[in-house]
């Protein structure tokens, strides 16, 4: 991992990517119990599972956990792991809020 912290001071990224990064490189570790050089396909795509339907993470927290393996695995151990560039984490669609008849009323006595 102090190698992991030293190819992100090296990428120019700023403090905080730096420290996101880190800090989703070590929940993976920690979900893993292993070093995650050593962590298997499976065992990512587990912990892209528990994060997403278990945990409930925003889908950008999920894209931004897939950069930062990405980083590790890709561009400092030189795998390239396919499973990274198929998840895929869209953005939630929200209805809008449908306003009662009263809320109507009284936005449309304030104009």
């Amino acid at each position: 991992m102090l190698r992991f912290a030293k190819h992100l001071n090296l990428a120019g990224l700023g403090l905080r990517s730096m420290q996101s990064y880190y800090r989703d490189l070590d929940l993976l570790s920690r979900f893993t119990g292993k070093d995650p050089a050593y962590a298997s396909v499976s065992s990512i795509r587990d912990y892209i599972v528990h994060v997403k339907c278990e945990l409930g993470w925003a889908p950008k927290t999920i894209r931004k956990a897939i950069a930062a393996m990405k980083h590790f695995y890709r561009d400092m151990l030189g795998k390239k792991i396919a499973l990274l560039d198929q998840i895929k984490a869209p953005d939630r669609q929200s209805l809008p809020e449908v306003l009662s008849r009263e809320e109507i009323v009284r936005i449309f006595r304030e104009v």
